[in-house]
């Protein structure tokens, strides 16, 4: 663990007055802070201060065990807070020099922002004892927010350019952080408060401290934020920020007669965000870049009945994409899914919200479908158009109404789809979400209407929770800009479950018994899917967890009932420092879904993951899934597929590192190899070199026989550069008020040359 030996000197800070337990009043600062993780004589006198005097998590509303201080103030330009964590057990702090986004194994503090004041949505910003930075999104969609890891429901996605620093000493870890306003969207002046949560997370401890009360007797963390007041005259300026990229590759394809045929590519692109006014945005790109340098979380891909679903990780798509977030969480049917959009030419991007009514509007030309087609068919490289639009209109406290509309057009073909949402919040734990769909295809297959209705309710009470489902979607309905797991289908879903909580014990936090019930069945009543599950999921101190059910299930595929039962046990330990591990084991029965032989088998699936963390620069994770189905009457396999994973991190500083994936399929008989160099100082400013490696262990996957020895059939080096460029479009501005931002960037070592990425200010 990294350590310094003084982390404060004795700091006399005067309090701002503050307003009852939910409301601070700040003042602008007339001396800014320095930011480098240590709290210096007169720095955060002009601030207020607060402590995290409540324990929320594993007991409710209680005392801390600790004492955290938290200082808040703010300049023209950025919003300035300050954590002081005390530590009783210094040895115990867990601090890594991790990558953005990968601080939620260690301790770590956090600030959320509701700069609209309207708790529908949250920037959230986490920090761990290094000052290394994780941040997303965070909008209630009536999912179970109460937990011990809130952090589940922040869509980390989102990155924001902004600067903190952290270290770790004898009595505690101090954190110190500058939020630029131009950073975030948000409403300003004196009479505009914004909500506010600060909070941290013990981790040895599995304990959370919070400033604001939060009670599990009312649903979701936004409802029951506290409030920040007093902040005006902010920086109001147009900002653009131009993000060029360039990828070069060489890529290598094995050819039917054994030679290895080499592509060379060059692909510049260029990107930008232009921020017209704290609350709108409109961005761009020409030959954008959207190239991944993470590879997919693996999944089992044998004997799926419906396709697999894999996330967005492309900047352009993330940027403003809560904005286009449908308000009903549910997987099976997704609106947009912006990875149908393969290969764009160009994309654009309109984002705001004025008052209470937040609007959005995406519009992309794609040329992978042009591509696929052979010449003189119609469509031959000719491009996809793809648009997007959303309007969200806030209603009474916290709940609102949308309208989505997605269009594709290719060669001829249409698809157009129109949706009504919605999400109400009713007072204290009841939630309502609805929507209605109307789809309209034109295509080879298909030109008729379709449509699907959802209507979700949930009860998020302390002891009491229930979800209900209710979901038809026809067999016409197609909603090509999204995702959909299958069509024709009616289900209903319910699910109860009762959290015995005890006041004090040593080692129990929660015991939650619960029913599961699903039925689903085609436009003619005929039962596709039903099952009911019972089960129960215990939490333990210090960060243990382990659940089991047992199913009852029936499917209905390739025109037969097939009933089958099994059961599983999940587990999650992260009670030690240096190790970790989760996993499952599913086993009993299983049906095998091929037309060609559809029966019910002896099933076992199996993953289990291993992090090992031996110092606070170096990890390595090891994750092995199996997926194994036998005639149960026979014993012949009917299919087996194991993947071995090995991912190893090595940081040298927070902003470069190493990266190494090795990933083994034994149903493919394949191994890909993925090394990558990194230096990302700031979101959209990075330089990322690689290799990737395909071979084929045993197997010809061009001649489709097994034979002995190695097959390279992919391999590729490539070099990625983006830098972004952030410029102040302000010609009315005052010579004086650019010197002042100027130097209040060189403060928080934001100025030119620094590895941020950042220009200075210019006149335009």
């Amino acid at each position: 663990m990294l350590h310094c030996e003084a982390l404060a000197s004795d700091v006399a800070v005067t309090p701002i007055t503050q307003v009852g337990q939910s409301l601070i009043s700040l003042r602008q600062t007339e001396q800014p802070p320095t930011i480098d993780g240590r709290l210096d004589d007169g720095e955060w006198t002009q601030a207020a201060r607060v402590e995290l005097a409540t324990q929320v998590y594993p007991a409710e509303n209680i005392a801390a065990t600790e004492l955290t201080e938290v200082w808040l103030t703010y300049s023209r330009e950025y919003l300035y807070v300050a954590f002081h964590a005390f530590e009783r057990h210094s040895e115990s702090i867990r601090a890594r020099l991790n990558r953005r986004d990968d601080v939620f194994k260690d301790d770590f503090v956090a600030v959320y922002l509701d700069t609209y004041n309207d708790r529908q949505r949250a920037y959230a910003f986490f920090f761990n004892p290094l000052g290394i930075q994780a941040d997303g999104l965070l909008t209630d969609t009536a999912s179970k927010t109460n937990s011990a890891q809130m952090e589940q429901d922040v869509d980390l996605s989102w990155d924001g350019i902004l600067e903190s620093k952290g270290k770790v000493g004898k009595d505690g870890y101090v954190v110190e952080i500058a939020i630029p306003f131009r950073t975030l969207r948000f409403q300003s002046g004196a009479d505009k408060p914004w909500g506010l949560h600060l909070q941290r997370w013990i981790s040895h401890k599995a304990e959370r401290d919070s400033w604001a009360r939060v009670s599990l007797g009312v649903s979701g963390l936004l409802s029951q934020m506290g409030e920040i007041a007093g902040l005006q005259d902010l920086f109001q300026g147009k900002t653009l920020d131009l993000i060029p990229t360039v990828t070069g590759a060489v890529s290598g394809e094995r050819q039917p007669d054994g030679r290895i045929k080499n592509n060379y590519l060059g692909d510049p692109g260029l990107s930008f965000a232009l921020a017209l006014s704290p609350n709108f945005s409109f961005s761009g790109a020409i030959n954008p870049d959207f190239s991944q340098v993470e590879s997919d979380v693996p999944q089992i891909e044998v004997n799926q009945r419906f396709p697999l679903f894999f996330p967005e990780k492309r900047p352009f798509f993330l940027e403003g994409a809560e904005i286009f977030q449908f308000l009903v969480p549910t997987s099976s049917v997704k609106l947009v899914d912006t990875r149908q959009i393969v290969d764009p030419a160009w994309g654009a991007k309109l984002a705001g919200k004025f008052g209470r009514t937040s609007i959005g509007y995406l519009a992309a030309v794609d040329k992978a479908p042009g591509l696929r087609v052979s010449p003189g068919e119609p469509g031959y490289q000719q491009g996809t158009t793809f648009n997007i639009l959303r309007i969200k209109q806030d209603i009474f406290k916290d709940s609102a109404v949308g309208l989505l509309i997605t269009d594709r057009r290719f060669a001829g073909t249409s698809n157009t789809v129109a949706a009504i949402d919605g999400l109400i919040r009713f007072k204290g734990v009841n939630n309502l979400t609805f929507a209605g769909i109307f789809t309209k295809t034109r295509d080879q297959e298909l030109d008729a209407p379709g449509g699907a209705y959802v209507v979700r309710y949930f009860r998020d009470g302390r002891r009491f929770k229930v979800l209900l489902d209710d979901k038809h979607v026809t067999t016409d309905y197609r909603a090509q800009v999204g995702f959909t797991e299958r069509t024709g289908i009616h289900s209903d879903f319910v699910n109860p479950e009762y959290h015995f909580r005890p006041e004090r014990s040593s080692w129990l936090v929660d015991f939650a018994p619960y029913l599961e019930g699903f039925y689903a069945r085609d436009h003619t009543g005929v039962v596709q899917d039903a099952w009911f599950d019972q089960g129960a999921q215990v939490v333990f101190k210090r960060n243990i967890s382990i659940s089991a059910f047992n199913s009852i299930d029936r499917a209905g595929f390739a025109g037969i009932n097939l009933p089958y039962a099994f059961r599983n046990v999940r587990f999650d330990v992260q009670a030690i420092k240096q190790v970790s591990a989760n996993g499952y084991v599913t086993f009993g029965e299983w049906p095998n879904f091929d037309v060609a032989n559809p029966v019910v088998g002896k099933y076992l699936e199996l993953s289990l993951e291993t992090t090992f963390k031996p110092n606070a620069r170096l990890q390595s994770g090891f994750l092995f899934l199996k997926s194994n189905l036998r005639d149960r009457t026979s014993g012949q396999r009917l299919f087996n597929e194991d993947i071995i994973r090995n991912r190893t991190v090595f940081q040298f500083t927070r902003n470069t590192y190493v990266r190494s994936i090795v990933e083994y399929n034994t149903q493919a008989r394949s191994i890909a190899v993925s090394e990558l160099f990194a230096y990302t100082p700031h979101p959209n400013t990075a330089l990322y070199a690689g290799y990737g490696d395909l071979l084929y262990n045993g197997f010809d996957p061009i001649a489709q026989v097994r034979s002995p020895g190695l097959f390279r059939q992919r391999r590729s080096f490539f070099i990625k550069l983006s830098y972004n460029y952030r410029y102040l479009l302000n010609p009315r501005a005052k010579r004086k008020e650019e010197r002042a931002a100027r130097n209040s960037l060189i403060r928080t070592g934001n100025g030119l040359g620094r590895a941020d990425g950042l220009a200075p200010e210019i006149e335009d």
